[in-house]
């Protein structure tokens, strides 16, 4: 009967014995370092004294990344703190606020719609009689203008007053003009004119 030949080696086995040759080197130079102070490695032969400063200084580079990523992290939750220390580090950076621009009075609105009537822009002028009764309703106390407000929100606003007719009409106007493109004609600006003649008479 015949016997299976034995294996000489394989991959398993190899890499087992590099790994315990790794192991037994990393050892003896474990071994040979004393920290007390005391090197017991003969003269001449390679010593890891720089292995303990090494490790000493990668321990405090992971702590100083730990507590760099702990602030960071308490920047970023804490809305508060870090908004008031971002407006302190900016302050000097920070632009002075631009003086806002006084609104047109309704007269200077009428003004520029004369001057668009003459030059044919009838849907432009139409517009600065919208804008001039929004400023003549503010300035009267009537209604407080407001870019946010729609135009049916100011009819809301209007109800009860006695030049809503007048209103309405530049109301409906704007609304075609914006939101149905209607082209305004010379009979829809004397109509919207008349409007505004209507509510400046109250």
């Amino acid at each position: 009967m015949k016997t299976a030949g034995f294996e000489k080696s394989n991959l398993g086995w190899q890499f087992g014995q590099v790994q315990q040759q790794v192991a037994e080197w990393v050892e003896l130079q474990l071994s040979k370092l004393n920290f007390n102070g005391q090197k017991q490695a003969p003269p001449g032969e390679w010593r890891l004294d720089w292995l303990e400063g090494f490790l000493r200084g990668m321990f405090w580079v992971i702590l100083a990344l730990l507590l760099g990523w702990l602030v960071w992290l308490a920047w970023r939750l804490w809305p508060i703190g870090s908004r008031r220390l971002r407006d302190l580090l900016n302050f000097s950076q920070t632009p002075a606020p631009k003086p806002e621009k006084p609104m047109p009075t309704a007269a200077e609105w009428l003004t520029k719609a004369a001057q668009l009537r003459r030059e044919g822009d009838f849907g432009l002028a139409a517009r600065c009689l919208y804008l001039a009764m929004l400023q003549r309703l503010n300035d009267s106390g009537r209604v407080k203008s407001q870019a946010s407000l729609t135009d049916g929100e100011y009819r809301q606003l209007l109800r009860g007053f006695s030049g809503r007719q007048g209103c309405e009409v530049l109301l409906s106007t704007h609304e075609a003009q914006c939101f149905g493109e209607m082209p305004i004609t010379a009979e829809d600006f004397e109509r919207c004119q008349e409007a505004f003649g209507e509510i400046e008479k109250l």
